[in-house]
């Protein structure tokens, strides 16, 4: 986020790790996460 709020700062190219490869890991993770929490009735 930008410091003012008004939108996203955009990654370099050379990003310390590739969007594509970590976009499924962080996707299974919310989900287990979220999982976790509607089973608890949250």
């Amino acid at each position: 986020m930008k410091r003012d709020g008004s939108g996203f700062v955009q990654a370099p190219n050379n990003f310390l790790f590739p969007v594509r490869a970590l976009s499924p890991v962080f996707r299974a993770i919310f989900l287990r996460e979220l999982e976790a929490l509607r089973a608890a009735g949250k």
